[in-house]
């Protein structure tokens, strides 16, 4: 069995426009050879459930950076179309925490609930379905620098020394830092899925690939045998030994991972 992780804005979705044309290929090719597609993404359970439906996919997926696993509820007649598994603290614990953030940054920041939607679709784009759907957080809290998110680029490390401390932690992302529990992550939520399926899969050999375009995808690229990074610009963070960089970039790279996992 061959299972494919992959994140979603950059990767899966055009990271301007939201388009999946250029990943239809690979999406249509992951379901003739029966590899499960599961998504991994900083995105909220609503957002994702609905992109989820959209694209007609059945395997689990992960949302909010691994802060929760979503998985189809095969119970009949229960109210929920899907089995939540959630990690680290809700959203209500870790908003009474960020004065510990804003004391450890430094820097004045604006949590998304503090904005409204129309706030979000300014920033991200979104629709204002998607940008309502963005700002219902479950386990993380997105914010940005109002100075510039550049200004805690280079700090990132020395401040999740600091917040440790506390269990805290902040995952770096494209549009948004991600304010959440220590340990929770893309990798952590990735390996607890490869272990369901080693459980429930027998004893065949199971292959695992990742693909994705931004630095929270580094630990979902380490828990797999081989990563395809489809992003754009600096490629250091994602050099290494099982890290193919595609030819394409973004949506057209995801497709063109897709073909190299079936010719393996």
């Amino acid at each position: 069995m061959k299972l494919l992780f992959s994140d979603l804005d950059g990767t899966i979705l055009d990271f301007h426009t939201y388009s999946f044309e250029k990943s239809l290929p690979g999406i249509s090719l992951c379901r003739e050879h029966g590899i499960p597609l599961i998504l991994v993404s900083s995105k909220t359970f609503d957002e994702m459930a609905d992109i989820h439906s959209r694209l007609g996919l059945g395997a689990p997926f992960v949302f909010e950076n691994g802060g929760g696993i979503a998985r189809k509820n095969s119970s009949c007649g229960n109210e929920s179309p899907y089995e939540l598994q959630l990690s680290g603290l809700p959203c209500g614990e870790l908003r009474e925490r960020l004065p510990i953030l804003r004391d450890a940054a430094g820097h004045a920041l604006t949590p998304v609930h503090d904005m409204d939607w129309e706030n979000v679709t300014d920033l991200t784009g979104l629709d204002e379905t998607g940008a309502r759907n963005a700002l219902k957080r479950r386990t993380s809290i997105p914010f940005i620098i109002e100075n510039g998110n550049d200004l805690l680029y280079a700090e990132l490390p020395e401040l999740n020394v600091m917040l440790r401390a506390h269990g805290l932690q902040v995952i770096r992302g494209k549009r948004f830092f991600h304010f959440t529990s220590v340990d929770v992550d893309k990798g952590a939520a990735v390996k607890a899925i490869i272990a369901h399926y080693r459980e429930t899969s027998g004893d065949g050999e199971i292959l695992t690939f990742a693909a994705g375009d931004s630095y929270n995808d580094l630990p979902m690229f380490n828990e797999v045998s081989q990563s395809f990074y489809v992003g754009e610009g600096d490629i250091s963070p994602v050099k290494g030994g099982n890290v193919r960089i595609t030819d394409a970039r973004g949506p057209a790279g995801f497709t063109e991972a897709v073909r190299y996992i079936i010719s393996c």
